[in-house]
């Protein structure tokens, strides 16, 4: 019975050496495509196999990197190992000599110190080199998309909050390559006829953290810390990877006070507001547009939404009740004019259902120019 399915065995990879084609007895098999993102880590996920069925082979993995028509970035080598007949080796573990020849390339450079590539086109070659010839080869083109900086959160851009105790918080850049990133923080009173530029660059910081992991931190959590009503404040934050800063977010302004609902001004020149699974007490002045942000977690195609009035619950009547959607962060403009019956400086919520029914909130007042 067991030679009869070892036969078997040898057949069908016989017959797979004739359908692909595979130059040498070794096959690789790469386990899942690394276009998008790219972290060294990934190289590693393959597997090989010897389709001689009674010979084993000794030999070496080989794998090259390099800019797709261009410049070699850097090579990484196996220690020698017996790979045996039809038994299949696994990238992950095999021994790697430690020592990695890098070319003098800016690329080389970034894999060497973060493990990452930038925004660009490239090949890797996985070769087996066996003792006495090559008995092996495997090369794939892999494209990189550009990778956008962390986000601010809240408190929003010229948000009032009523408290002086905010979290701040924040998404790490995106696409999210899983590392673990490192977080820097800076947070600075803004003077009357100062530009938020001006105040991170001159001020004396009251918030300055640096080599912490998270997406958030309380600004109570920093010696018992609480900021002052009747004030402004701006902040920023970079991210880290390997002590090496990856990108900054823009420069964000809020003002703390009791006196006044908090209110955040949307227009043409700020940015997106992210919706929330709950609905607190933000609320955005809207001229003309109500510009929205919504991390697309789960690749729902579409969102459906519907408005109502915060006071008496009516609903609004709206020309197209959907959204169509893309994987990642979505910015969203849904202009005014589509909305019917808005009155002018009242309050409303929009109410925003995923494909899984979970709801998401944003309240905003409308004031008509």
């Amino acid at each position: 019975m067991k030679k009869n399915i070892r036969n078997r065995l040898i057949s069908l990879l016989l017959l797979l050496l004739a359908v692909n084609q595979i130059h040498g007895q070794v096959k690789f098999n790469v386990a899942s495509s690394i276009d998008g993102v790219f972290t060294i880590d990934r190289i590693f996920q393959f597997s090989l196999v010897n389709l001689n069925p009674k010979e084993s082979v000794e030999g070496y993995v080989s794998i090259k990197i390099r800019e797709l028509g261009g410049q070699p970035i850097s090579e990484y080598k196996s220690i020698p190992f017996k790979l045996k007949p039809i038994e299949p080796a696994f990238g992950s573990n095999i021994d790697w000599l430690k020592a990695v020849e890098y070319s003098s390339t800016k690329n080389s450079s970034q894999i060497k110190d973060l493990g990452t590539l930038s925004f660009g086109n490239y090949s890797i070659c996985y070769t087996f080199i066996g003792n006495k010839s090559q008995s092996g080869v495997f090369c794939t083109e892999v494209n990189v998309k550009p990778q956008l900086p962390p986000q601010l959160l809240s408190p929003l851009h010229t948000s009032v909050i009523s408290y002086t105790n905010p979290l701040l918080t924040w998404i790490p850049p995106t696409p999210d390559l899983n590392l673990n990133y490192q977080y820097s923080i800076r947070l600075v009173e803004l003077s009357d006829n100062q530009t938020c530029v001006q105040a991170l660059q001159q001020n004396i910081p009251i918030v300055q953290e640096r080599n912490f992991e998270g997406t958030s931190l309380q600004v109570t959590d920093i010696k018992g810390l609480n900021l002052e009503y009747g004030k402004n404040y701006c902040w920023q934050v970079g991210a880290y990877y390997k002590n090496n800063l990856l990108a900054n977010t823009e420069m964000w302004q809020f003002r703390v006070d009791n006196t006044k609902t908090p209110v955040s001004v949307i227009d043409d020149e700020q940015p997106f507001y992210f919706v929330k699974e709950n609905l607190d007490s933000d609320n955005l002045r809207v001229k003309k547009v109500l510009k929205l942000a919504f991390d697309n977690h789960f690749n729902s195609s579409i969102l459906k939404y519907s408005i109502y009035c915060d006071d008496d619950k009516e609903r609004i009547s709206l020309e197209e009740p959907t959204i169509n959607l893309k994987a990642g962060i979505n910015q969203i403009s849904l202009d005014c004019k589509t909305m019917k019956n808005l009155k002018p400086n009242r309050s409303y919520v929009i109410e925003i259902f995923d494909e899984n029914n979970t709801k998401y909130y944003c309240r905003f007042t409308y004031e008509k120019k």
